[in-house]
């Protein structure tokens, strides 16, 4: 007898037995023990949550005679039929490759008949979303007034590309991503049963690439068992199968460009190379690990929020006591734009080294790695002197900068009034982070952007050189730039008169604007001292 692969061998046969979809499962039961069945039902969900095993499930339960509590009863002819897939009254159409109008015509033809046997005949129409506008302007009737005799079920991935119009004609169900833990704990099932002895770290990280689906779970443990054969299956099996890298490797690697350590960075990025591993998907993966982290020093009981191991949220609780929040963040930012950067880039590995150097830098270096920095920068020399020669040749074409008068405090006062427009001049996630932010008038020689938090001042100060050149090119003035957070500000300026600067420069554009009005009409306002 041919192998039969894991997800087949072990697809569910009753509602019972579907792992995660609970809302639906039990809807669909007490439906069918008060027989107030729909005659149209919609599946949406990603791939492998079981979209078109509770459809076949269903089209058993509606036509057992012997159905258990809503359940099929999986012992007679019917049942039988159906789960083989060799029953003429339930109907499995992939509408990948039959999503013409006459494919749906067909269809309209056809539900006229009654089902052979059993009460129901039911159409499972998958990857309903392949139909094309013709097609389902065709089901559209049947879809709406079907035969007493027809149930149709829809199932999709993208039921953001199914017509309104079907939609309202359906009964809606979404299907969840199944947690990792219950995944899991389905694999140890079906290991236990096979006979087959899988380390439980190797388990849970199988489950935790699986995304959610539980058809992907099972496919990577069939594929990891065949390479493990009769001995046990570790976790360094998986990474080596998979291709990817432990959690290990992750907060070393946190750890050293926390700590500014190149020389320790490169020789991870070379570990993992030689190794073998996609540069491109360990980005993709620290992302998603610095997520992690990020949430597990932000909330406190983030277990349930980060659907990972016990182990695992303990690696990342004993990260957070070194890596502090706003650290976190920065790294987050700039993985996130090498993400997207490295997507293209045939120098993957060389692209990657320059942005880890890079990060090791912000702010300087400590004493203790730079003659470590120095021998791996010697090395990268070879590979951006092209990119500095260009650099060069970009500056020497560039105007030299005309000297300008430093702001006097009318000035200060302008600029703040034109704080919007400057806003605005700046491009890209600066001018995001600044739309929340205010220009205040701190004293005679500072110009102060106030920030709401920490976060926000942080980043704009990376930027701060950015920012200055706006308000300098708009203002034909240099400036003093303060930067402080709201709370900064409104304590240093509380025992102070220079606080009501700002509510004087308001003041006199009221006036102002006033006197502009009357002046239309002839009218001169004079003002009282």
């Amino acid at each position: 007898m041919s192998y039969k692969a894991l997800y087949r061998k072990y697809r569910p046969q009753n509602f019972d037995e579907v792992i995660g979809q609970e809302h639906v499962t039990e809807t669909l039961k007490n439906q069918i023990k008060s027989e107030r069945i729909g005659h149209a039902y919609l599946f949406c969900g990603i791939r492998g949550t079981g979209k078109t095993s509770i459809a076949k499930i269903f089209a058993k339960a509606v036509n057992c005679p012997n159905g258990i509590d809503g359940n099929p009863c999986l012992n007679c002819e019917t049942c039988d039929e159906i789960g083989t897939g060799s029953s003429m009254n339930a109907i499995e159409i992939d509408a990948a490759s039959n999503n013409g109008v006459d494919n749906v015509r067909e269809i309209r033809e056809e539900v006229k008949y009654m089902p052979t046997k059993g009460k129901y005949k039911v159409y499972i129409i998958d990857e309903v979303h392949m139909l094309s506008t013709s097609a389902f302007n065709a089901l559209l009737k049947t879809l709406e007034e079907p035969p007493s005799h027809v149930i149709f079920i829809l199932a999709t991935t993208e039921v953001q590309k199914i017509p309104a119009t079907i939609l309202s004609r359906c009964q809606r169900f979404d299907l969840k991503r199944i947690p990792i833990k219950r995944i899991a704990s389905a694999l140890a099932e079906i290991t236990k049963k096979e006979g087959i002895c899988v380390e439980e770290k190797a388990l849970n990280y199988i489950a935790s690439l699986s995304d959610g689906s539980m058809r992907d779970g099972i496919s990577l443990l069939d594929q990891i068992v065949a390479f493990g054969t009769d001995t046990k299956v570790t976790h360094k099996m998986v990474l080596d199968i998979i291709g990817t890298v432990d959690n290990k490797t992750f907060v070393d690697m946190v750890k050293n460009i926390n700590d500014r350590n190149v020389q320790g960075c490169i020789e991870q990025i070379n570990e993992i190379y030689l190794n073998g591993k996609d540069m491109k998907q360990f980005v993709s993966q620290m992302v998603e690990f610095l997520r992690n982290l990020l949430i597990a020093s932000s909330i406190h009981d983030s277990e349930d929020i980060l659907d990972m191991s016990v182990e695992s949220v303990e690696e990342l609780k004993q990260l957070t006591q070194i890596v502090s929040c706003d650290k976190v963040l920065e790294f987050i930012n700039e993985f996130a734009m090498l993400e997207a950067k490295i997507k293209y880039d045939s120098q993957s590995k060389i692209t990657l080294e320059v942005a880890l150097i890079r990060m090791c830098q912000i702010k300087g270096l400590s004493t203790a790695n730079y003659q470590n920095t120095t021998m791996v920068m010697e090395e990268e020399k070879k590979i951006v002197y092209n990119n500095s020669q260009n650099s060069k040749q970009e500056m020497q074409k560039q105007p030299i900068k005309k000297n300008i008068e430093q702001a006097m405090p009318d000035d200060i006062k302008k600029g703040i009034k034109l704080w919007k427009d400057i806003r605005e001049a700046c491009n890209g996630p600066l001018k995001g982070m600044l739309i929340d932010t205010e220009a205040k008038y701190y004293n005679d020689k500072s110009y102060c952007i106030v920030c709401p938090d920490n976060i926000i001042k942080n980043y704009i100060d990376k930027n701060i050189n950015v920012i200055k050149e706006k308000i300098e090119d708009i203002l034909n003035k240099e400036y003093n730039i303060k930067l402080m957070t709201k709370e900064e500000y409104e304590k240093e300026t509380k025992s102070t008169p220079k606080k009501m600067e700002n509510e004087e420069i308001d003041k006199e554009d009221d006036m102002k604007n006033v006197e502009d009005y009357f002046s239309k009409f002839g009218v001169k306002v004079e003002r009282m001292e």
